[in-house]
């Protein structure tokens, strides 16, 4: 099903960063982030029903989409911060937070450090620490690299990039930067434990 934006934009951010949302249908607002290399479009089977009776904030993180990169290193933190400053932009007090993978990690750090800004947390396919990964993917997530851009040239995930992204050069880069990010420890439990949301 193939649903139309009512309305697209940018919010400015940390560091001039602006990033872009797009907003569908009407009713209570939920946020839709996408996984890793994913952007708007890659959750359209969610937000297309969903959006018949909600309004759906589509949100680019950093990186992906019609979002630019950043001049520093790529944070979950910065990532849930990006979040609440779309929903601010917008003049939302308050929303449903819902993410794949990479953006339910956005999802999460949105509950913690903007716990008034989130009704209820949808987290799809993440983990609360690096270790509560299948042992087997942590090689490979931390193996990505702008090393590996020859073979990514022939996925979905490139060729959608190119046609969208602010500076479609910079996937390299995106590469490198999700590589990096993927190799640090965390473990968010002791967070997650406090937070009130549903």
């Amino acid at each position: 099903e193939t649903v139309q934006p009512t309305k697209s934009g940018h919010a400015e951010s940390s560091e001039g960063l602006r990033v872009y949302y797009e907003i569908y249908g009407e009713g209570e607002p939920i946020v839709v982030m996408a996984g890793g290399f994913g952007d708007i479009s890659s959750m359209m089977q969610v937000i297309g029903p969903l959006s018949r009776t909600r309004q759906v904030i589509g949100i680019d993180l950093e990186g992906h989409g019609r979002t630019a990169l950043r001049n520093t290193a790529m944070s979950h933190e910065r990532n849930g911060d990006d979040v609440a400053a779309v929903l601010r932009h917008l003049q939302i007090p308050k929303a449903d937070v819902a993410g794949y993978s990479h953006g339910g990690d956005a999802a999460i750090r949105m509950a913690i450090q903007h716990p008034e800004m989130v009704r209820n947390l949808i987290v799809i396919s993440t983990a609360a620490e690096r270790d509560g990964w299948y042992p087997e993917l942590l090689p490979a997530m931390a193996s990505i690299s702008s090393a590996q851009l020859p073979q990514f040239k022939e996925t979905p995930f490139y060729k959608r990039y190119v046609t969208v992204a602010p500076h479609p050069d910079q996937f390299g880069q995106l590469m490198d930067r999700m590589g990096e990010l993927m190799k640090k420890d965390y473990d968010w439990r002791p967070e997650i434990a406090r937070i009130e949301a549903p």
